[in-house]
């Protein structure tokens, strides 16, 4: 380079250095609000104020307690933005994790074009007018937003992100029927049954446990049965909202009675027991959808 070229360069910089200090690089940077990223190891991840966030696979011994830890956010977080309590999640499988508090929504396509923020913040708020104004300002600030997203006319991108902060998903999801954790001795299927000596279609999952475990249950709902119903013994039948049902068989003690209404994991309805057509203690557990067929729970566990 020329000295003249040289010169002409270094006036053209300081000409132009008062605009470059006025732009907010943070929206033009590989790592802008809401971007995702994927070669960031955790202990990174958490450190960057800017919201990112990352897909993560899913590896044999993580959950959301662990993720939430490493990642620096919430559980709720990471439930709330993946629609899933994560209960039941196969290695492999990836979920979306950020890096602040609240919902990473997804832009639904409604009426063929992308959500409003006012339609967002009424998804989140369905009932509450002044609440609803208050979460538009709060989304318009997380996600650097223009004022003119607020007139409620102004949609955004279909299938971009948006950050809903601090709020939440509120979970009507089925979880495991007991206070901790139990493995599974036979899953969803067809097997040889070990009474019968036939193969036949298992329609539900065999959680071992001792005798007398308390049994809880796993979805808030009503008490449609609460008696002994054939190989299933001693059973419990729980109706939920939207017209699924749940059952728990092979109980030694039933403590709920028909038409009982039952919250998901605080009403203990009955203990573990060997009635019916078993060959030891342990919870035969189904869940079946509106027209009594059956769905094979850990595609069910912890998801809307």
């Amino acid at each position: 380079m020329t000295k003249s070229k040289a010169l002409a360069f270094l006036f053209t910089l300081c000409a132009s250095s008062a605009l470059f200090a006025s732009v907010n690089w943070p929206r033009y940077s590989l790592l802008r609000p809401a971007s995702g990223v994927t070669a960031l190891k955790p202990e990174e991840f958490k450190k960057i104020e800017r919201l990112l966030w990352v897909y993560h696979p899913m590896k044999p011994m993580d959950n959301a307690w662990k993720l939430a830890s490493a990642y620096g956010t919430n559980v709720q977080s990471i439930q709330s933005t993946n629609a899933s309590e994560l209960i039941w999640v196969r290695p492999g499988y990836s979920i979306i994790i950020h890096n602040k508090r609240g919902t990473l929504h997804k832009v639904k396509i409604k009426d063929g074009r992308g959500e409003t923020i006012s339609e967002i913040a009424a998804f989140y708020k369905p009932k509450d007018k002044d609440a609803q104004e208050k979460l538009k300002q709060a989304i318009l600030i997380a996600n650097d937003l223009g004022a003119q997203y607020m007139l409620g006319n102004l949609s955004l991108k279909a299938d971009s992100f948006v950050l809903v902060p601090n709020t939440y998903l509120q979970f009507d999801t089925f979880r495991i029927p007991f206070n901790a954790w139990s493995r599974i001795s036979s899953g969803f299927g067809m097997r040889f049954h070990p009474i019968l000596k036939i193969r036949r279609f298992h329609e539900g999952l065999d959680f071992p446990k001792p005798y007398g475990t308390p049994v809880y249950a796993a979805r808030s709902g009503r008490i449609v049965h609460a008696d002994w119903m054939e190989g299933y013994g001693l059973c419990v039948i729980v109706k939920h909202s939207d017209g699924t049902t749940s059952l728990y068989g092979h109980l030694s003690k039933v403590l709920v009675v028909l038409g009982q209404t039952v919250e998901r994991g605080k009403k203990m309805i009955g203990r573990v027991g060997s009635s019916g057509l078993s060959t030891g203690p342990h919870l035969h557990f189904e869940i079946r959808d509106q027209k009594g067929h059956p769905i094979n729970p850990v595609k069910k566990l912890g998801r809307m």
